[in-house]
């Protein structure tokens, strides 16, 4: 794989979480792969690959990504969290990656610009309660 530049990784990653097989020991590529086959669905179905997140990923991944859930913080201190403890990435391009989330944490608060110049506004209890529902869902 990768022309063995990376013959650590044996499986390469797999959707949303990049899922891989390391000759190290991770095997959430297949884990990925198994767990689709069990809820008879592709594995780059996006609910799929959000469900397994929260129930079929490892107990450590499962069990860390619901306890995210509960953090508060900025949109940058939590993109580091993410970043270095579920994706298990030192910090590849950590700068980018806390002001991509910061400038989603804002769209997301403020509101997003429509084609007709008006603007959607966000209703603050419609995002706690979205933070909720992934809350209740994870557990």
């Amino acid at each position: 794989i990768y022309s063995g530049a990376y013959p650590n990784i044996l499986h390469r990653g797999l959707g949303l979480g990049q899922w891989t097989d390391t000759a190290d020991g991770s095997t959430r590529h297949t884990a990925l792969l198994n767990y689709a086959r069990t809820q008879n669905k592709k594995w780059y179905d996006l609910d799929l690959q959000l469900d397994f997140m929260l129930h079929g990923d490892s107990p450590y991944y499962q069990s860390w990504l619901k306890d995210f859930f509960k953090n508060t913080g900025s949109a940058a201190n939590l993109a580091q969290l993410f970043l270095t403890y579920w994706e298990g990435n030192s910090g590849d391009k950590l700068l980018e990656r806390q002001t991509r989330a910061t400038e989603w944490y804002y769209q997301i608060e403020k509101g997003f610009s429509q084609t007709n110049g008006g603007q959607a506004k966000s209703d603050p209890q419609s995002l706690e309660g979205v933070r909720g529902d992934l809350y209740e869902h994870s557990v």
